[in-house]
């Protein structure tokens, strides 16, 4: 893929293929006037798929939750990063497989509210934990 990404920073880095401007850049429209089986899809669930896969090698995580804007406003993109991540993976890690990547991998329960609201659950909690 010679996709140069959208990010004035990094270019190709995640947010700069796999975020609403990146996929308008490499699609020539907006992703909510793309069809689930556009193939322009396919470079997006590869970049979030590698981020994920990179995330589970190296820090283990119980969940990921895939919001923003391309994560909530696309959810037909869930099934095919999770095959992605599992084809990714080849059963290197035993805790990420066909069987529990629904739970490893889901969206975001808060939508578009995930971030803000993550962030004020996580300053409670460690105000709880403080006492």
């Amino acid at each position: 893929d010679d996709f140069a990404g959208t990010c004035p920073f990094h270019g190709d880095c995640l947010e700069g293929l796999a975020s609403g401007p990146a996929i308008q850049a490499r699609a020539g429209k907006p992703g909510h006037e793309l069809a689930a089986d556009d193939p322009h899809w396919l470079p997006v669930i590869d970049a979030l798929a590698e981020a994920f896969s990179t995330l589970f090698v190296t820090l283990a995580p119980a969940r990921i939750l895939l919001g923003g804007g391309v994560g909530v406003g696309q959810p037909h993109l869930l099934p095919a990063i999770r095959a992605a991540v599992v084809e990714k993976l080849g059963g290197y890690l035993p805790f990420v497989d066909a069987h529990s990547i629904e739970a490893r991998i889901a969206h975001a329960a808060l939508g578009g509210q995930a971030g803000p609201l993550g962030a004020i659950c996580l300053a409670e909690l460690a105000l709880k934990s403080a006492d």
